[in-house]
């Protein structure tokens, strides 16, 4: 009913797109692929967030200073040498959220400092007390040790968030 009453049908991708225009469910529906991933399109940071927009010319300097920016406002150690890995994402199942859960100490042992940005998928991820089992997870592990909270960071999905981790992060963990 969903798909013969809309006006546009959105999937993950527009080669996804296409392959799903030749169902007869989808016939004469108008369907269009966004792609997942980073936009292309350049974000500029507001001045007084400290992050700075990444140029050719000076990336590596830029970089270090966002990745510091990074690690300040998340409460992270401040240190260039340790690689911060980031992903942002729903925490759902599909997602790969579970393999992360289950290796996350082991990231931290590395040693890296490790950043999730999202929100828990809503459809069946409601832990028996109606709490977000992955919000909750990330949480808990960053209070089980005094040092942990300095190694990871978890925040709720934010547009301007997201960015800055992409500007401040090493490494794209998907």
């Amino acid at each position: 009913a969903g798909i013969e009453f809309a006006d546009i049908v959105s999937t993950v991708s527009k080669g996804y797109a296409e392959e799903i225009k030749g169902y007869p469910d989808f016939a004469g529906v108008n369907v269009t692929g966004i792609r997942n991933g980073i936009a292309e399109q350049r974000y500029r940071f507001a001045e007084d967030s400290g992050f700075t927009d990444v140029t050719e010319g000076d990336f590596w300097e830029i970089k270090q200073n966002n990745k510091a920016k990074l690690q300040e406002k998340l409460g992270l150690e401040i240190n260039p040498e340790l690689p911060v890995i980031c992903m942002v994402s729903r925490l759902s199942v599909v997602k790969g959220i579970e393999v992360v859960k289950n290796i996350t100490r082991q990231i931290l042992s590395i040693p890296a400092q490790l950043v999730i940005i999202g929100d828990d998928d809503v459809v069946g991820s409601t832990d028996e007390a109606g709490g977000r089992p992955y919000e909750n997870f990330f949480n808990m592990i960053a209070s089980e040790d005094e040092k942990l909270p300095k190694m990871l960071a978890y925040r709720r999905f934010s547009e301007e968030l997201e960015y800055q981790t992409y500007a401040g992060s090493d490494i794209l963990l998907m």
